[in-house]
């Protein structure tokens, strides 16, 4: 009866949404054992996830068969398909329509895996740092080499689907074809340290890189490279060693967002630069974000109009900026653990996430982000969870997933006709 309660209040609070306003390092290990979420019949999914409908979303399917806490979720173009991968680097190829395991790739544990231009075919990083391709439907490998120096620390593809980056622990940045399955560049290591995030511009045009280096050896640097040339475009450094965690460009190449770590043993009463927003042109330092509480190592994201950059904070606050680096919205309620932020694909959500159990996760309404008022519109899904690491929404936006601490992935939609 407490559990009927329980999802009564949370699709209240998705009532009152609509009715207010009209690669990386080796996986870290699992959190431990918990009660999974009960079984339920699964039920296709319906209309894209929107304002208008959000009163209506409900739970579609529980997907189980990862034992440790799913930390990487990859859908197919179509969203017809998902890979996961656990802590364990076991990664799951599945079937979102029947909700059901196609296979689980054989082999090699994986760190990392990403469609490729052609989505039947896959491509990743092992954990033995092999970088493969493979077919998607059956998980067979293709082809294979060795990836970076030392091992790989960080990988990203392009938005097209046509390249692979791969940063290493030494600092060295390889570049792979996807359609022709062979590295067609290597940058080699300006200075020690690891490459500690990559990210595409959209348009391909751009690479940036993060490299983390030791204290003793002076600053983290972010460097930004030419793709067609193959060349570096510029240089930025000066921030603390460790510090640099993200990179995100805005949709439409014209910026970036840096996200930094508070420094060890900081207040969090005591404002912190947690962002900086650059000119992707020339580097120049556009806006400093300084607000207490702010900690952008976790989740950093544009939204797709880029109106927005919504940040992880370090509490339970996550924050929202403005095209003019103002905080305009501090999301409160994430139980000292907020651990994921992404927009839906219309941009009319925001669905943020926390790390500890039982604590709401929630969608947000955009359209209420203004600076006037800090009385949000919310609504709460999955509130019996043991904590969420991360979610994400279909390329469709008809789909969310969470990957729940028990290892189970929570999924929910608009339910649609059987």
């Amino acid at each position: 009866m407490m559990r009927l309660r329980v999802l009564w209040l949370g699709w209240i609070g998705l009532l009152l949404l609509l009715t207010a306003c009209g690669s990386a390092p080796a996986p870290e290990p699992t959190r431990g054992a918990f009660p999974t979420p009960a079984d339920l019949p699964s039920r296709p999914r319906g209309e894209v996830i929107g304002v208008s409908n959000a009163a209506g979303l409900q739970p579609l399917a529980v997907l189980r068969t990862h034992p440790t806490t799913v930390n990487r979720i990859v859908f197919s173009p179509n969203s017809r398909r998902m890979i996961t991968i656990d802590a364990d680097g076991t990664a799951v190829y599945w079937d979102m329509d029947k909700y059901q395991i196609i296979h689980t790739f054989g082999g090699e544990k994986l760190r990392e895996v990403f469609f490729s231009a052609d989505p039947t075919i896959v491509a990743g990083v092992s954990v033995t740092n092999m970088i493969f391709f493979a077919s998607a439907e059956d998980g067979k490998v293709i082809t294979s080499a060795p990836g970076n120096e030392d091992g790989v620390y960080r990988a990203v593809i392009n938005q097209a689907g046509t390249q692979l980056a791969t940063g290493g622990v030494k600092g060295d940045i390889m570049i792979w074809d996807t359609a022709q399955y062979v590295r067609i560049a290597l940058i080699p290591a300006t200075a020690p340290g690891n490459v500690r995030a990559l990210s595409y511009s959209p348009d391909g045009q751009m690479l940036a890189s993060i490299h983390n280096t030791a204290e003793s050896l002076g600053t983290d640097t972010i460097r930004i490279w030419s793709i067609p040339e193959g060349k570096q475009r510029y240089l930025l450094h000066g921030w603390t060693p460790g510090l640099a965690q993200k990179l995100v460009f805005s949709p439409d190449n014209a910026r970036f967002a840096v996200g930094l770590a508070s420094p060890p043993n900081h207040d969090l009463d005591k404002p912190f630069t947690g962002i900086q927003i650059h000119d992707a042109t020339t580097g120049t330092l556009l806006f400093a974000v300084n607000e207490s509480g702010l900690g952008a190592d976790q989740g950093l994201t544009f939204s797709p109009n880029g109106g927005f950059l919504a940040s992880t904070g370090q509490a339970s606050v996550v924050f929202v900026v403005d095209q003019e680096g103002k905080v305009i919205a501090k999301l409160p309620g994430h139980a000292q653990g907020t651990s994921w932020v992404e927009f839906s694909p219309n941009g009319e959500l925001l669905l943020t996430t926390a790390i500890r159990q039982k604590s709401s996760i929630y969608l947000w309404r955009t359209d209420g982000f203004k600076g006037s008022s800090q009385d949000f519109q919310r609504g709460v899904i999955a509130p019996e969870n043991n904590g969420v690491l991360l979610g994400a929404w279909s390329p469709d936006g008809k789909l969310i997933v969470l990957a729940d601490g028990s290892g189970a992935l929570l999924i929910w939609g608009i339910p649609g006709a059987v």
